[in-house]
C-alpha cells in the first residue's frame, strides 16, 4: 500500500495547474497514509450530476475545456491518470473543474 500511495505522492509532486487538485502534503504512520489536498467545495461530478440532473451548455462547455487542458497537461508532464471517472473530477468552483485522485496515476520518464 505504500508504494501505490508514494506513486501517488510522486505524480501530484509534478503537478502545477488549475485543473488537477493541488498536492499540499502527505505523512505516514503505522497504519496509515494521508494526503492533504485542496479542498474543492462543489464535491465530485458523479454526486453533483445525481443531484442536478443535467448541465447548461455553457456550463458544460467551460468543463469539457477544463478537462482537456487538465489532461494535457498531465501528458506533458508524462503521467497517465489511469482512472479518469467522474467520482474523480472535483468542482472547485460552478465554472471550474479539477482531475483528482492520482492512486493508479503512473509516471514516466521517457517515451
Amino acid at each position: 500500500m505504500r508504494r501505490k500511495r508514494m506513486d501517488e505522492v510522486k505524480a501530484l509532486k509534478k503537478c502545477d495547474h488549475p485543473n488537477i487538485v493541488q498536492y499540499i502534503e502527505h505523512f505516514f504512520d503505522y497504519e496509515n497514509s494521508n494526503l492533504i489536498m485542496e479542498y474543492c467545495s462543489g464535491g465530485d461530478l458523479a454526486a453533483f450530476m445525481k443531484e442536478v440532473g443535467s448541465v447548461p451548455q455553457d456550463i458544460s462547455q467551460v468543463w469539457i475545456v477544463d478537462l482537456a487542458r487538465g489532461m494535457q497537461y498531465l501528458q506533458s508532464k508524462r503521467i497517465v491518470h489511469r482512472d479518469l471517472k467522474p467520482e474523480n473530477i472535483f468542482i472547485s468552483t460552478v465554472q471550474s473543474l479539477k482531475i483528482g485522485d492520482f492512486g493508479l496515476a503512473r509516471c514516466f520518464e521517457r517515451y
